[in-house]
């Protein structure tokens, strides 16, 4: 049976919250017809929020299109403790991905619902993959009605997080998306990338 995404569990919405921004314009082009695609954005330094430690700081947010999928790269200030069970200093967070580009569908994003200044992803949220200190080495996919489709593996290194998604769970997606991601700890959320909007990878 279907479950839903644990970031609509009020335990999880309180203990955390994360999200970050993708943005990728669309075309009919198949993803096993085109070259893969690449968008990276910075996102500045020390711009975290909330007051608990550790204050994760993303660097850097960075979408591939593939053939056979997307890849999400997320970069760090410091090395990434992981989010083992018990460690309430684990990273944990969720990016968010448009898969349609269109805001006016999809659900609202939990990045817009955390953040403090205010502003907007511009996203209409289609899917995300949520890692956290229940999931192991892994992150959760979940669908525009926060049900987890699949589990995709994620790796922690150094400063960067990896994490490859096939089509498949993505509805056969043509891999052109929009996103953003919020990440932080235990405790809550303490960034948000990119600041502004949200990263584009397509036209």
């Amino acid at each position: 049976m279907p479950r839903r995404s644990m970031l609509c569990s009020p335990m999880l919405l309180s203990s955390l919250v994360l999200t970050a921004a993708v943005a990728c314009g669309g075309d009919a082009t198949s993803p096993s017809t085109a070259l893969p695609s690449t968008v990276s954005l910075t996102d500045p330094l020390g711009d975290t929020f909330g007051s608990a430690d550790p204050q994760w700081d993303v660097t850097a947010l960075t979408v591939t299109r593939t053939p056979d999928g997307i890849i999400v790269r997320l970069d760090f200030v410091n090395d990434i403790v992981p989010p083992v069970r018990g460690d309430a200093a684990g990273l944990i967070g969720e990016v968010e991905l448009d898969l349609d580009q269109n805001p006016a569908t999809g659900h609202a994003a939990v990045t817009d619902a955390v953040r403090e200044d205010h502003g907007s992803t511009g996203l209409g949220v289609d899917a995300s993959l949520v890692f956290g200190p229940f999931f192991g080495d892994s992150s959760i996919v979940t669908d525009v009605n926060q049900l987890e489709v699949g589990r995709v593996e994620t790796f922690f290194a150094g400063h960067r997080v990896t994490i490859k998604v096939p089509r498949a769970m993505l509805g056969n997606d043509d891999g052109w998306v929009n996103a953003a991601v919020v990440v932080g700890h235990s405790h809550g959320a303490t960034d948000i990338a990119p600041q502004v909007g949200h990263l584009t990878v397509g036209r």
